[in-house]
């Protein structure tokens, strides 16, 4: 469990003074909430619980098992962290993750002093190219020559031609942009994409994957 600010985003927890869990909240508003713990997903389980899971049909954790566990009074406990945590379900927290990541506020074990731009393994990136702001490039990447590549996350084993310019826009992997491609601000490119010489995507575009334009 983590500490959150607003815990009308999340499932949050109520525990007793032994750190026991008594309760659940899914999602309540602000003013009745009983707890900002919120619950992170992770879980350790003995192995007999897989026998309070009917076979063959839906079953949610939040919804049945865990209140079961409660009313029962079985041995249910929550940890309190107060390690960083972040719910990258929406494209708002996963952009903020990355930034976390490059400017330092993730600690990472055996990682160096902090960078605002961080390029991954076999990549190979223009002396000619400028890359500012934030920028995160993945493992196998290719950035040729004269681009200019502002507070962008791309991902892996992408190709950027010669002249062209990405900027605070989400990159899939395996994608190709031919010469003078231009992407506008808050874009996202999915996977396998390719661009024609010249293309210019409109700010806050959203393009799906395997599409060639």
């Amino acid at each position: 469990l983590v500490q959150v600010k607003d815990p009308c985003e999340y499932g949050v927890v109520i525990l007793d003074d032994r750190s026991k869990v008594r309760a659940f909240q899914e999602k309540p508003k602000k003013e009745k909430a009983l707890s900002k713990l919120a619950n992170t997903g992770v879980y350790i389980f003995e192995k007999e619980i897989l026998s309070m899971i009917p076979k063959d049909t839906f079953y949610d954790f939040g919804r049945q098992l865990f209140p079961e566990l409660v009313k029962n009074k079985k041995a249910f406990y929550g940890y309190a962290a107060s390690d960083y945590w972040i719910d990258i379900g929406t494209v708002h927290n996963y952009v903020k993750a990355n930034l976390d990541l490059a400017g330092g506020k993730v600690k990472l074990k055996n990682a160096g002093h902090s960078r605002k731009i961080v390029i991954g393994k076999n990549c190979r990136v223009s002396e000619s190219s400028i890359l500012s702001g934030t920028v995160i490039i993945g493992d196998n990447c290719v950035i040729r020559d004269n681009c200019r590549i502002t507070d962008s996350i791309i991902w892996s084993d992408t190709v950027t031609d010669s002249n062209c310019g990405i900027e605070s826009s989400i990159i899939g992997s395996w994608c190709y942009f031919s010469e003078n491609t231009v992407v506008g601000k808050n874009s996202i490119i999915s996977n396998r994409c390719k661009t024609k010489p010249g293309t210019h995507v409109s700010p806050g575009s959203m393009i799906i994957p395997d599409q060639t334009f």
